[in-house]
């Protein structure tokens, strides 16, 4: 279950926080980051990326498929995290959060 966060700045400007793990940061982390302004992570995960895949590329397939798999697990599970911690840090305050029960309705199933 993720948690949502509706964090405001100084502005005026709000950013809508979606927690838990995230498809979009494992697999593509540069797009993942453009999509929430952080340009530095975008590029810093280019780099990576591109260091990485010229590292494993002498490697075996069993190795690369494994590199792959610990890669899109540990970028989906920091990502939201990262994201939450660089708006805290840039002064973005939560002035609402919902945090869905046990028995919460979906979202499908409200009118």
């Amino acid at each position: 279950m993720s948690r949502i966060r509706l964090y405001v700045n100084d502005e005026g400007r709000c950013v809508l926080h979606t927690g838990g793990f995230s498809w979009l940061a494992g697999f593509l982390p540069a797009i993942w980051a453009f999509r929430r302004r952080l340009f530095g992570v975008a590029l810093l995960s280019l780099v990576y990326s591109t260091v990485v895949n010229l590292l494993i590329l002498s490697q075996g397939a069993g190795v690369q498929s494994l590199v792959v798999v610990v890669q899109v697990a540990v970028f989906g599970a920091l990502a939201n995290r990262l994201h939450e911690a660089l708006l805290e840090r840039r002064g973005w305050r939560v002035t609402a959060e919902e945090s869905p029960g046990p028995g919460a309705p979906s979202e499908a199933t409200r009118p």
